[in-house]
């Protein structure tokens, strides 16, 4: 992915980051295709806590 940034003098590297969606579902996606990025935090040890036997 790269970020097309207008009015900042920031410049941010080329980044490669997981798509959202249906396990089983394959979108048509395309390189070029236009899209947003949300940042989001998460608390990795509840998951596990949950698939423990």
């Amino acid at each position: 992915m790269s970020f097309e940034l207008r009015d900042t003098p920031y410049v941010f590297p080329q980044v490669t980051i997981p798509l959202f969606g249906p396990q089983y579902i394959r979108y048509p996606k395309q390189p070029g295709d236009k899209g947003i990025v949300i940042p989001a935090d998460g608390f990795v040890e509840a998951l596990l806590n949950n698939l423990r036997y």
